[in-house]
């Protein structure tokens, strides 16, 4: 877990930019003992991922949406694509035991 502090230091954004981020990109972080916010290695990942889009690659906030929405699309159907491969290996090695 990193805490909101921690972040800000690793990607040089301010505060509100990254807060404004938790907003629009429905980012929603939990609170430590010390009731600070904390982003989990997965919101670290995605947040890396919007900075990258928004200010490397000059994507607006709608297209870095959009292009975050796209990876999600694509790997949820590699991953699906996977699943179903094995199930149809699965089905083979049964046809081939009768």
């Amino acid at each position: 877990m990193v805490t909101l502090s921690q972040l800000i230091a690793r990607i040089n954004i301010d505060k509100e930019q990254l807060l404004a981020w938790n907003k629009t990109f429905n980012i929603n972080t939990e609170k430590n003992e010390k009731g600070e916010s904390v982003y989990t290695m997965d919101q670290v990942y995605q947040i890396i991922r919007i900075d990258h889009l928004i200010h490397d690659r000059k994507f607006t906030i709608a297209g870095a949406k959009l292009e975050l929405h796209k990876d999600s699309f694509d790997t949820k159907r590699s991953e699906t694509i996977k699943r179903l491969m094995g199930i149809k290996q699965l089905l083979v090695e049964l046809k081939q035991k009768k």
